[in-house]
C-alpha cells in the first residue's frame, strides 16, 4: 500500500525518521556485548518476565554469545563502519537529496543514533509532524512492532515532540517491488539460477501466531510470502525453481523450514547453480552479507553444490530511491 500523499497540513515541514535495528557501535567485545544486551533485553525480542529476561541476557547470552559475535562482524566490518549503519546513513542522504522538503534523519532502535537525538532535532527545527519509516517491508513485533514502540516511548519522554505519522508495512508495493525486481533481473540472467531461495527472518512459531492473529496488517509470514510471490511474478520465475526460507533460528520451535537446510539439501536434488536473495532486508547486514554469503555458501558447496550467488539487499539502489521517494513518501516527491 502507498503512503497516504498528503502535505503536513499545518505548512510546516516535515520530519522523516529512517528506523533500523542497529548494529554494534564499534568493533569491539564492549561494543558487541553492549548492543546484545540492548537488543535482547527487549521484550519484543525475548517475551519472558524481566527477571528472568534480565538473569539469560546478562548472565548466560550476551556473555557466551558476544566473543563468537564479534567473530562474526569482523567478517562484514568495513573501515565506514557495521554495513547495516553505513547503508542506512547513505539512504538518508540520498533521501534528503531528493526530497528537500523533507529534513530527514535516521536511527537506531539499539544503536547510535540514537531516536531520541533525531526528536530533540526536529523538535528544535520545529517540524510540523515526523514520517516515522520503520525500514522493514514486513511487519514483525520483533523488528516493526519494537521499532514503533521504541520511538512512541521516545517522543513520550521528550516534551515538544510533534505528531508522528507512521508508514505501513510495504511488502508488495510497488515502489519496493518493482526497484528490487530491476535489481535482481540482471544478476538471475548472468547467473542463470537452477533454483531461488527467497530468506526471510525467521520468528518463533509462538510469536508468528501471534502476529497472525492480530490481523493481516500484523502477518508476518502472509506478508513475506507476499513480498516473494510479487518477485516471482515480476521476474517471469518458474515458481518450482523458487523455495523460502527462514534463516537466523535461535532455538527450537521456530518457523520452517529453515534457509540452512534447503541450502544444505539442494545439491542432493539436482541444483547445481544456487541463488539467495533476502527481500525482508533492505540493507545489507550481519544476516545478509555473513549469515547467507559466507556460511550459506560454505553450506551449500560443503554439501556438493556447484556455484552459489548471494543477490544484494536494495541498499541505496537509485531507482528504489526515486521510488520511494515519489510514491512510498508522502508529499511531493
Amino acid at each position: 500500500m502507498d503512503a497516504d500523499h498528503q502535505a503536513n497540513p499545518n505548512g510546516a515541514r516535515t520530519g522523516l525518521l529512517l528506523l533500523q535495528t542497529g548494529s554494534p557501535d564499534t568493533c569491539d567485545l564492549a561494543g558487541v556485548r553492549r548492543y546484545l544486551r540492548r537488543f535482547l533485553m527487549d521484550p519484543h525480542v525475548i517475551s519472558v518476565p524481566y527477571p528472568l529476561r534480565a538473569l539469560l541476557v546478562h548472565g548466560i547470552i550476551a556473555p557466551l554469545r558476544a566473543p563468537r559475535s564479534l567473530e562474526l562482524y569482523r567478517h562484514i566490518w568495513t573501515d565506514a563502519g557495521a554495513p547495516l549503519a553505513v547503508h542506512t546513513r547513505n539512504l538518508a542522504e540520498a533521501v534528503a537529496a531528493r526530497r528537500p522538503d523533507l529534513l530527514v534523519r535516521h536511527a537506531a532502535v539499539y544503536s547510535s543514533p540514537s531516536i531520541g537525538e533525531a526528536l530533540r532535532e526536529f523538535i528544535r527545527e520545529r517540524v510540523g509532524e515526523v514520517l516515522v519509516f520503520p525500514l522493514f517491508p514486513q511487519h514483525a513485533t520483533a523488528s516493526r512492532g519494537a521499532a514503533m514502540d521504541a520511538v512512541q516511548t521516545a517522543a513520550a519522554r521528550e516534551p515538544g515532540a510533534p505528531p508522528l505519522r507512521v508508514i505501513p508495512p510495504f511488502p508488495d508495493a510497488s515502489w519496493f517491488v518493482g526497484p528490487l525486481a530491476r535489481r535482481y533481473r540482471p544478476l538471475l540472467e548472468a547467473f542463470a539460477p537452477d533454483r531461488v531461495v527467497f530468506s526471510f527472518h525467521g520468528l518463533p512459531l509462538k510469536q508468528a501466531a501471534r502476529d497472525a492473529a492480530a490481523g493481516p496488517e500484523c502477518d508476518y509470514v502472509a506478508q513475506c510470502r507476499a513480498t516473494m510471490d510479487a518477485l516471482v511474478g515480476a521476474l517471469e520465475l518458474d515458481p518450482g525453481r523458487c523455495c523460502l526460507g527462514w534463516q537466523s533460528r535461535f532455538g527450537r520451535g521456530w518457523l520452517s523450514p529453515d534457509t540452512d537446510s534447503l541450502l544444505a539439501a539442494a545439491p542432493t536434488e539436482g541444483v547445481r547453480r544456487l541463488a539467495v536473495c533476502a527481500p525482508c532486508f533492505v540493507a545489507d547486514c550481519l544476516e545478509t552479507l555473513e549469515e547467507l554469503g559466507l556460511r550459506g555458501r560454505e553450506c551449500f558447496l560443503g554439501a556438493g553444490g556447484g556455484e552459489f550467488a548471494l543477490f544484494p539487499c536494495i541498499n541505496t539502489d537509485p531507482d528504489w530511491v526515486e521510488a520511494l521517494c515519489r510514491h512510498g513518501l508522502p508529499g511531493h516527491g
